[in-house]
């Protein structure tokens, strides 16, 4: 169950999925340049384990062994009605991944489909670490506030620890209906800016950098949207419409549309993957108009427009694009599309949605449904299509109305971005001092896990 191979997607060398410590790239990059690695599992028939939780459910295409863990939450996939007559389409899926106002143990705490990648990272990481003897230390996460959310909520629920550095702009945007005690660095800067940081504390510390992109279990985490939806159809769709800040979910789609046309279950239809940036802000989307798989990117006018966009969250300036496997790949092999949505068009696009389905979403909610209308404006799109629209988290109003006001995580420390090891090593003496760094127990994660 769950057994697997990674293979690079650049040069196709093929390394053991659980003898390779959490491994995160190719051994032939510096050939051949940065790469993705992907997952090939024994098992090429997708089973359904209804008796695990959340996304294990999908337990033998997870990066996991046979374990899974007791965390909950998984996207909900339902048939457009409202929506879909008002855009003139037939068979338009709605796949939300936020928090619902319904009764439902599946339900998204975090509000969005990070949840997904904390469920499998957590999963990966522990049965690697456990099957090679490895000491487990606790990862240290670089977020724009979504990812922070969901890992904390998985660190809460596991009682492992856990380190958060986060933009000053994403500080809000920490917020959950339980008290935690993360160690939250708050860095006066950009997205990028805790990325760099985070980084730096790692390769100083030890603490353990769990790879955004490059690692595979976060990709087939957010790919069980894909799973879910296509389980719930019964085939394959013709079109995907995701809003991107890195894209990194827009490439586990596609991975997880390639593996069900393989399996044979779900016919051969190619999935057209299409992504949405919010202008001004939308290097991804600049660099697929002008044909190019080269982003070019003006640091100054970058911040400048970061600032300018409804949906922070969407504001990736180093997105994984060029990489082989990346982003700019998917695109082409898929014949999709990639467009930047102003802040009017996707203002008009939430309430559109909210009045047709009657659900609350996020700001890249809005920017993908605004997506969706431009390409069935342009003809893009035909009425009997079949289209899966990732609507990647919302639900915010329904949780303060069921809770009250969920907690705002305070930060821990608040720093200037990095500059020198000097103003680093205070930062890490500060962390010391505060939360000292310990590998996590294995009895603890033995006491934890579930064998399946």
């Amino acid at each position: 169950m769950g057994n697997y191979t990674l293979e690079c997607a650049a040069c196709k060398a093929s390394y053991s999925g659980l003898t390779d410590s959490f491994r995160l790239r190719c051994d032939n990059e510096p050939s051949h340049g940065p790469s993705l690695l992907r997952t090939k599992y024994d098992e090429r028939q997708l089973k359904v384990r209804d008796d695990l939780p959340g996304i294990f459910k999908f337990l033998d295409w997870l990066p996991c062994a046979n374990i899974s863990l007791p965390l909950h939450g998984k996207s909900l996939p339902y048939k457009s009605d409202g929506l879909a007559k008002h855009l003139g389409l037939t068979d338009l899926w709605i796949a939300y991944s936020g928090y619902r106002r319904e009764s439902d143990p599946e339900n998204l705490v975090t509000r969005t489909f990070k949840e997904f990648e904390a469920q499998a990272t957590y999963a990966r990481y522990f049965s690697n670490k456990l099957s090679n003897g490895d000491d487990i230390t606790p990862f240290i996460i670089s977020s724009a506030g979504n990812t922070a959310n969901a890992f904390i909520h998985a660190s809460h629920a596991l009682q492992v620890p856990i380190y958060v550095v986060i933009p000053q702009s994403g500080l809000s945007r920490l917020r959950l209906p339980e008290e935690t005690s993360a160690f939250s660095i708050v860095v006066k800067g950009d997205y990028s800016d805790a990325i760099l940081l985070a980084d730096k504390i790692a390769d100083k510390t030890g603490l353990m950098r769990e790879g955004g992109v490059k690692n595979i279990a976060r990709r087939d985490g957010m790919g069980t949207v894909m799973l879910e939806a296509v389980v719930k159809r019964g085939s394959l769709f013709n079109h995907y419409f995701q809003a991107v800040g890195s894209g990194s979910g827009a490439i586990a789609a596609y991975e997880a549309a390639q593996r069900l046309a393989k399996s044979n279950q779900f016919g051969d239809t190619n999935t057209k993957i299409h992504v949405m940036q919010n202008s001004p802000f939308a290097p991804i989307a600049e660099a697929w108009q002008r044909g190019s798989n080269t982003i070019v990117l003006d640091e100054s006018k970058a911040r400048e427009h970061i600032e300018q966009g409804i949906a922070p969250v969407l504001t990736n300036r180093n997105p994984p694009y060029a990489v082989a496997g990346g982003l700019y790949d998917v695109l082409r092999a898929s014949n999709g599309s990639a467009r930047g949505m102003n802040n009017r068009d996707s203002v008009e696009a939430l309430r559109i949605f909210t009045h047709f389905e009657g659900r609350d979403i996020g700001e890249a909610g809005a920017v993908c449904v605004a997506g969706l209308i431009d390409a069935v404006r342009n003809n893009e799109i035909n009425a009997n299509d079949s289209v899966l629209l990732h609507i990647t988290g919302g639900g915010i109003t329904d949780q303060y109305a069921q809770f009250g006001k969920s907690i705002e995580h305070p930060a821990t420390i608040t720093v200037d971005p990095y500059t020198d090891d000097s103003s680093l090593d205070s930062i890490i003496d500060t962390i010391d001092k505060r939360q000292p760094i310990r590998a996590i127990s294995k009895d603890h994660i033995n006491s934890i896990i579930q064998n399946n």
